[in-house]
């Protein structure tokens, strides 16, 4: 004869926290040099290149055109 039982079980997993730097490195690298390409259209203009902070590392987001 097989038996079943049931037993209710607490969750064992936890999802992850974020991890959140409490500060970040005091200097971002230096910017890189960016290629400007030609201007669209008379009414767009240029978004700087820019360093973030993701995670653990500064990332570099790339210059663009957009409209002003």
């Amino acid at each position: 004869m097989l038996r079943l039982s049931l037993v209710q079980h607490e969750a064992l997993w936890e999802p992850a926290k974020p991890v959140v730097p409490t500060s970040l490195p005091d200097t971002r690298p230096a910017p890189l040099v960016e290629v400007v390409p030609a201007r669209p259209a008379p009414e767009y203009r240029w978004i700087k290149g820019h360093y973030v902070w993701v995670g653990n590392h500064w990332d570099w987001v790339r210059g663009h055109w957009a409209l002003d």
